[in-house]
Protein backbone atom coordinates (compact mmCIF):
# COMPACT_ATOMS: atom_id res chain seq x y z
CA UNK A 1 0.00 0.00 0.00
CA UNK A 2 1.47 3.27 -1.41
CA UNK A 3 0.45 6.55 0.03
CA UNK A 4 0.92 9.28 -2.57
CA UNK A 5 -0.82 12.62 -3.07
CA UNK A 6 -1.73 14.66 -6.76
CA UNK A 7 -1.77 18.43 -7.39
CA UNK A 8 -1.22 20.51 -10.33
CA UNK A 9 -2.91 20.69 -13.96
CA UNK A 10 -0.90 19.63 -17.08
CA UNK A 11 0.96 16.18 -18.20
CA UNK A 12 2.20 13.54 -15.53
CA UNK A 13 5.04 14.22 -13.63
CA UNK A 14 6.37 12.00 -10.89
CA UNK A 15 8.73 13.15 -7.53
CA UNK A 16 10.46 10.80 -5.83
CA UNK A 17 11.42 12.65 -2.49
CA UNK A 18 14.42 12.88 -0.79
CA UNK A 19 14.77 10.57 3.14
CA UNK A 20 12.47 10.94 5.32
CA UNK A 21 10.65 13.46 3.64
CA UNK A 22 6.45 12.85 3.65
CA UNK A 23 4.61 13.59 0.24
CA UNK A 24 2.60 16.26 2.04
CA UNK A 25 6.26 18.06 2.92
CA UNK A 26 7.33 17.73 -0.86
CA UNK A 27 4.65 19.04 -1.74
CA UNK A 28 5.26 22.23 0.30
CA UNK A 29 8.60 22.42 -0.18
CA UNK A 30 8.30 22.91 -4.21
CA UNK A 31 5.35 25.43 -3.88
CA UNK A 32 7.68 28.04 -4.98
CA UNK A 33 8.82 26.57 -8.35
CA UNK A 34 5.43 26.93 -9.56
CA UNK A 35 5.85 23.50 -11.04
CA UNK A 36 1.90 22.78 -10.14
CA UNK A 37 0.94 25.40 -12.69
CA UNK A 38 2.41 23.23 -15.68
CA UNK A 39 2.02 19.86 -14.52
CA UNK A 40 0.07 16.86 -12.61
CA UNK A 41 2.31 16.51 -9.75
CA UNK A 42 2.35 13.05 -8.10
CA UNK A 43 4.70 12.37 -5.31
CA UNK A 44 4.63 9.69 -2.83
CA UNK A 45 5.67 8.01 0.53
CA UNK A 46 8.43 5.09 0.74
CA UNK A 47 6.81 1.84 1.67
CA UNK A 48 8.08 1.65 5.58
CA UNK A 49 7.28 5.41 6.01
CA UNK A 50 4.65 7.82 7.16
CA UNK A 51 1.18 6.64 5.52
CA UNK A 52 2.58 3.99 3.18
CA UNK A 53 2.80 -0.07 3.99
CA UNK A 54 4.72 -0.75 7.42
CA UNK A 55 7.71 -3.56 7.44
CA UNK A 56 6.57 -7.07 7.32
CA UNK A 57 8.99 -10.37 7.74
CA UNK A 58 8.22 -10.63 3.99
CA UNK A 59 9.25 -7.71 2.92
CA UNK A 60 12.54 -8.47 0.11
CA UNK A 61 15.75 -7.56 1.26
CA UNK A 62 16.22 -3.47 1.55
CA UNK A 63 17.32 -2.87 -1.83
CA UNK A 64 16.48 0.44 -4.26
CA UNK A 65 15.55 -2.11 -7.36
CA UNK A 66 12.38 -3.10 -4.69
CA UNK A 67 11.92 0.56 -4.50
CA UNK A 68 11.74 1.38 -8.29
CA UNK A 69 9.31 -1.68 -9.05
CA UNK A 70 7.20 0.59 -6.38
CA UNK A 71 7.46 3.30 -8.18
CA UNK A 72 6.62 1.75 -11.51
CA UNK A 73 3.11 0.20 -9.55
CA UNK A 74 2.84 3.70 -8.41
CA UNK A 75 3.15 4.67 -12.54
CA UNK A 76 0.79 1.89 -13.82
CA UNK A 77 -1.99 2.37 -11.17
CA UNK A 78 -2.10 6.10 -10.69
CA UNK A 79 -0.08 8.08 -12.99
CA UNK A 80 -1.37 5.80 -15.56
CA UNK A 81 1.02 5.41 -18.37
CA UNK A 82 4.86 7.03 -18.84
CA UNK A 83 5.89 10.23 -16.90
CA UNK A 84 8.61 12.77 -16.58
CA UNK A 85 10.43 12.02 -13.22
CA UNK A 86 12.71 14.11 -10.61
CA UNK A 87 14.25 12.34 -7.56
CA UNK A 88 15.29 14.14 -4.99
CA UNK A 89 18.59 13.06 -3.04
CA UNK A 90 17.82 9.09 -2.25
CA UNK A 91 14.86 9.67 -4.36
CA UNK A 92 17.81 10.80 -7.71
CA UNK A 93 18.99 7.08 -6.64
CA UNK A 94 15.58 5.47 -6.88
CA UNK A 95 15.02 7.20 -10.06
CA UNK A 96 18.02 5.99 -11.68
CA UNK A 97 17.08 2.43 -11.46
CA UNK A 98 13.75 3.55 -11.93
CA UNK A 99 15.00 4.20 -15.74
CA UNK A 100 17.94 1.59 -15.70
CA UNK A 101 14.93 -1.25 -15.02
CA UNK A 102 12.09 0.23 -17.05
CA UNK A 103 12.94 2.86 -19.34
CA UNK A 104 9.80 3.34 -21.23
CA UNK A 105 8.29 4.54 -17.85
CA UNK A 106 10.21 7.67 -18.29
CA UNK A 107 9.87 10.44 -20.81
CA UNK A 108 12.46 13.11 -19.14
CA UNK A 109 14.44 12.41 -15.97
CA UNK A 110 15.84 14.70 -13.41
CA UNK A 111 18.12 14.00 -10.87
CA UNK A 112 18.88 16.50 -8.01
CA UNK A 113 21.61 16.10 -5.21
CA UNK A 114 21.91 12.63 -5.71
CA UNK A 115 24.87 10.72 -6.97
CA UNK A 116 25.74 7.35 -8.99
CA UNK A 117 26.66 5.26 -6.02
CA UNK A 118 27.04 4.97 -2.22
CA UNK A 119 30.52 3.97 -0.51
CA UNK A 120 31.25 2.31 2.24
CA UNK A 121 34.19 5.39 2.99
CA UNK A 122 33.67 8.53 4.50
CA UNK A 123 36.59 10.04 3.34
CA UNK A 124 35.57 9.23 -0.44
CA UNK A 125 34.04 12.39 -2.30
CA UNK A 126 33.52 10.58 -5.85
CA UNK A 127 30.47 8.61 -4.01
CA UNK A 128 27.08 9.36 -1.65
CA UNK A 129 27.52 9.82 1.69
CA UNK A 130 27.24 6.49 3.54
CA UNK A 131 24.59 7.98 5.73
CA UNK A 132 23.92 4.27 6.99
CA UNK A 133 26.50 4.65 9.49
CA UNK A 134 25.34 7.07 11.23
CA UNK A 135 22.53 5.20 12.31
CA UNK A 136 23.28 4.05 15.12
CA UNK A 137 24.49 7.14 16.95
CA UNK A 138 22.51 9.19 19.34
CA UNK A 139 19.83 10.89 18.35
CA UNK A 140 21.69 14.00 18.92
CA UNK A 141 24.97 13.39 17.31
CA UNK A 142 23.51 12.17 14.65
CA UNK A 143 21.27 15.32 13.77
CA UNK A 144 24.51 17.46 13.86
CA UNK A 145 26.26 15.84 12.00
CA UNK A 146 23.49 15.63 9.39
CA UNK A 147 23.31 19.26 9.79
CA UNK A 148 27.24 19.64 8.78
CA UNK A 149 26.73 17.33 5.97
CA UNK A 150 23.76 19.05 4.09
CA UNK A 151 25.17 22.29 4.10
CA UNK A 152 29.60 22.25 4.09
CA UNK A 153 29.88 26.11 4.91
CA UNK A 154 28.13 25.16 8.56
CA UNK A 155 30.56 24.44 11.63
CA UNK A 156 30.52 23.93 14.97
CA UNK A 157 29.80 27.50 15.49
CA UNK A 158 26.55 27.86 13.33
CA UNK A 159 25.44 24.59 15.62
CA UNK A 160 25.67 26.90 18.57
CA UNK A 161 24.16 30.04 17.17
CA UNK A 162 20.10 30.47 16.97
CA UNK A 163 19.59 29.38 13.37
CA UNK A 164 21.87 26.17 13.70
CA UNK A 165 19.63 25.55 17.21
CA UNK A 166 16.37 26.26 15.19
CA UNK A 167 17.79 23.19 12.23
CA UNK A 168 18.36 20.88 15.43
CA UNK A 169 15.11 21.31 17.05
CA UNK A 170 13.34 21.24 13.88
CA UNK A 171 14.92 18.29 12.54
CA UNK A 172 14.64 16.30 16.12
CA UNK A 173 10.13 17.40 15.96
CA UNK A 174 10.52 15.59 11.98
CA UNK A 175 12.73 12.59 13.53
CA UNK A 176 10.17 12.27 16.29
CA UNK A 177 7.29 11.94 13.84
CA UNK A 178 9.52 9.29 11.47
CA UNK A 179 9.28 7.43 14.47
CA UNK A 180 5.41 7.98 15.62
CA UNK A 181 4.49 6.89 12.13
CA UNK A 182 3.14 3.28 10.95
CA UNK A 183 6.85 2.76 9.51
CA UNK A 184 8.42 3.54 12.67
CA UNK A 185 12.21 2.45 13.38
CA UNK A 186 12.27 -0.47 11.13
CA UNK A 187 10.73 1.33 8.12
CA UNK A 188 13.65 3.84 8.55
CA UNK A 189 16.02 1.35 9.15
CA UNK A 190 14.83 -0.72 5.65
CA UNK A 191 15.03 2.52 3.86
CA UNK A 192 18.60 3.95 5.07
CA UNK A 193 19.83 0.30 4.02
CA UNK A 194 18.06 0.28 0.33
CA UNK A 195 20.06 3.63 0.18
CA UNK A 196 23.46 2.01 0.88
CA UNK A 197 22.96 -0.61 -1.73
CA UNK A 198 23.40 2.09 -4.39
CA UNK A 199 25.72 1.66 -7.10
CA UNK A 200 24.57 2.08 -10.47
CA UNK A 201 27.72 4.46 -12.45
CA UNK A 202 28.92 1.48 -14.70
CA UNK A 203 25.29 0.38 -15.46
CA UNK A 204 24.37 4.03 -16.84
CA UNK A 205 27.21 4.28 -18.98
CA UNK A 206 26.29 1.06 -20.33
CA UNK A 207 22.51 2.04 -20.27
CA UNK A 208 23.28 6.10 -21.88
CA UNK A 209 25.31 4.88 -24.73
CA UNK A 210 24.29 6.25 -28.32
CA UNK A 211 25.18 2.58 -29.20
CA UNK A 212 23.14 1.04 -26.68
CA UNK A 213 18.97 0.31 -27.06
CA UNK A 214 17.21 -0.52 -23.91
CA UNK A 215 14.65 -3.08 -23.11
CA UNK A 216 11.89 -2.80 -25.02
CA UNK A 217 13.69 -0.41 -27.77
CA UNK A 218 13.81 2.79 -25.35
CA UNK A 219 16.63 4.65 -25.85
CA UNK A 220 17.31 6.71 -22.60
CA UNK A 221 15.62 9.76 -22.05
CA UNK A 222 16.67 13.06 -21.79
CA UNK A 223 18.19 13.91 -18.26
CA UNK A 224 18.90 17.08 -16.25
CA UNK A 225 21.53 16.65 -13.55
CA UNK A 226 21.13 19.57 -11.04
CA UNK A 227 24.32 19.36 -8.72
CA UNK A 228 25.27 21.72 -5.47
CA UNK A 229 28.86 22.89 -4.79
CA UNK A 230 28.37 23.15 -0.90
CA UNK A 231 27.24 19.75 -0.86
CA UNK A 232 28.23 17.17 1.21
CA UNK A 233 26.12 14.29 1.52
CA UNK A 234 26.79 14.56 -2.40
CA UNK A 235 30.01 16.38 -2.97
CA UNK A 236 30.70 18.26 -6.17
CA UNK A 237 33.16 15.31 -7.31
CA UNK A 238 30.33 12.65 -6.73
CA UNK A 239 27.98 14.85 -8.96
CA UNK A 240 30.61 14.95 -11.74
CA UNK A 241 30.67 10.98 -11.58
CA UNK A 242 27.01 11.18 -12.26
CA UNK A 243 27.08 13.41 -15.06
CA UNK A 244 29.45 11.19 -16.61
CA UNK A 245 27.99 8.24 -16.23
CA UNK A 246 24.55 9.64 -18.22
CA UNK A 247 25.96 10.39 -22.19
CA UNK A 248 25.31 13.51 -23.05
CA UNK A 249 22.44 14.47 -20.21
CA UNK A 250 21.92 18.75 -19.70
CA UNK A 251 24.10 19.57 -16.21
CA UNK A 252 23.09 22.57 -14.14
CA UNK A 253 25.69 23.78 -10.81
CA UNK A 254 23.67 26.11 -7.93
CA UNK A 255 25.77 27.92 -5.58
CA UNK A 256 23.73 26.00 -2.56
CA UNK A 257 23.73 23.08 -0.30
CA UNK A 258 21.65 19.84 -0.41
CA UNK A 259 18.06 19.51 -0.71
CA UNK A 260 16.31 21.25 1.17
CA UNK A 261 18.98 24.09 1.46
CA UNK A 262 18.23 24.47 -2.03
CA UNK A 263 14.86 25.39 -2.09
CA UNK A 264 15.94 28.41 0.86
CA UNK A 265 18.55 30.09 -1.47
CA UNK A 266 18.09 29.30 -4.91
CA UNK A 267 14.43 28.45 -5.64
CA UNK A 268 13.96 30.76 -8.49
CA UNK A 269 16.52 29.32 -10.52
CA UNK A 270 16.01 25.76 -9.34
CA UNK A 271 12.36 26.35 -10.84
CA UNK A 272 13.58 28.02 -14.18
CA UNK A 273 15.89 25.45 -14.78
CA UNK A 274 12.76 22.33 -14.16
CA UNK A 275 10.37 24.65 -15.87
CA UNK A 276 12.91 24.98 -19.22
CA UNK A 277 14.44 21.32 -19.10
CA UNK A 278 10.73 19.63 -18.57
CA UNK A 279 9.32 22.04 -21.24
CA UNK A 280 11.56 22.27 -23.94
CA UNK A 281 13.90 19.19 -23.18
CA UNK A 282 17.17 21.42 -22.79
CA UNK A 283 18.54 24.00 -20.26
CA UNK A 284 18.71 27.21 -21.84
CA UNK A 285 22.12 29.56 -22.47
CA UNK A 286 21.69 32.19 -19.33
CA UNK A 287 21.10 28.68 -17.41
CA UNK A 288 24.14 27.09 -19.39
CA UNK A 289 26.72 30.52 -18.38
CA UNK A 290 25.53 30.95 -14.74
CA UNK A 291 25.97 26.77 -14.15
CA UNK A 292 29.72 27.50 -15.82
CA UNK A 293 30.38 30.89 -13.36
CA UNK A 294 29.45 28.53 -10.34
CA UNK A 295 31.64 26.04 -11.30
CA UNK A 296 34.93 28.07 -11.18
CA UNK A 297 33.70 28.43 -7.15
CA UNK A 298 34.02 24.95 -6.18
CA UNK A 299 36.51 23.73 -3.81
CA UNK A 300 36.68 20.37 -5.00
CA UNK A 301 38.94 18.66 -2.13
CA UNK A 302 36.98 20.75 0.75
CA UNK A 303 36.40 17.60 3.15
CA UNK A 304 32.59 16.73 4.29
CA UNK A 305 32.96 17.16 7.93
CA UNK A 306 34.45 19.91 9.65
CA UNK A 307 36.41 19.40 13.20
CA UNK A 308 34.51 20.87 16.06
CA UNK A 309 34.12 20.43 20.10
CA UNK A 310 33.31 16.98 19.95
CA UNK A 311 36.75 16.08 18.42
CA UNK A 312 34.82 14.19 15.06
CA UNK A 313 36.27 14.96 11.45
CA UNK A 314 36.21 13.68 8.23
CA UNK A 315 39.00 11.48 9.39
CA UNK A 316 38.20 9.90 12.48
CA UNK A 317 34.50 9.25 12.08
CA UNK A 318 33.65 6.35 12.56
Amino acid sequence: NISFVKWGTGPALLIISPSNTTSQELKAQLKPTNIAHKFTCFAYDYRGFNASSTPSPRWPKPSITRLADDALELIKNAVGGSTSVIGISFGGMVAQELALRYPSAVQQLVLVCSSASVGDDPIDLSQGYPLLQLYDLSVQERLQRTLLLTDLRRDYDWLDDDMGQAAVTYMQTADDKVLASAGGEAGRRWLFQARQEHDAADRLRVATSTSEMQPGGKIWPKTLVIACVHDGITPPRASVVLRDAISDCDFLWLDTAHWPVVMHECAGTFGTALHTFLLNGKLGTNLVKESETVEKTIQWDRPRLLRGPQCWDSCSIL
